[in-house]
């Protein structure tokens, strides 16, 4: 259980706004109501009800890896579609497999940003229900071959990957068919 500590105006802004609320959206009214009543009267142990609609707050390290990862993989799809020669190669080993469940926040912030829209959609394709989700320390491995790869294009304002440095991010860290 977290036990959540508000200040008084903080338990003041909330209760004005679920008092609003109530009146905004009948179908929700005693839900709201509850919550208000909860701080109103300061009852501390039952915070966590007022925030049990919010997801926690993921680190910034996981949030930062995320990012890493769908970079690297916008990278290697476009490598991948701008080679000519692609043999030794195949589409799979550049598509994004997903996260594993068992890392949740990253999941979570990858299927944010899905929904965010953007040139992310293309890369984050799978989700959770996918058999063939990835753990994070594998990804973090493939990020690892690639800032060394990309550290070579530092002052380059366009450049793309070619058949052997997609080859070295993705070695021996395909994901089993």
């Amino acid at each position: 259980m977290e036990l959540y500590i508000l200040s008084p105006v903080e338990r003041l802004q909330l209760v004005n706004q679920y008092k609003i609320l109530e009146k905004l959206d009948a179908e929700n009214e005693k839900h709201y109501a509850s919550l208000r009543e909860i701080l109103e009267e300061g009852i501390s142990i039952f915070y966590e009800k007022v925030f049990d609609d919010i997801y926690p707050q993921i680190a910034i390290e996981k949030c930062l890896l995320v990012q890493q990862v769908v970079e690297m993989f916008n990278a290697l799809q476009y490598g991948f579609e701008k080679l000519i020669d692609k043999s030794g190669l195949d589409e799979r080993d550049v598509l994004f497999y997903g996260f594993d469940v068992h890392d949740r926040d990253e999941w979570h912030f990858a299927e944010y940003w899905k929904r965010a829209g953007g040139m992310w959609q293309k890369i984050l394709k799978m989700g959770p229900d996918s058999n063939l989700n990835v753990r994070r320390d594998h990804y973090a491995k493939m990020v690892e071959r690639w800032f060394v790869i990309k550290y070579k294009y530092k002052d380059k304002e366009k450049w793309k990957l070619t058949k052997e440095e997609i080859k070295a991010i993705v070695a021996d860290d395909n994901v089993p068919e």
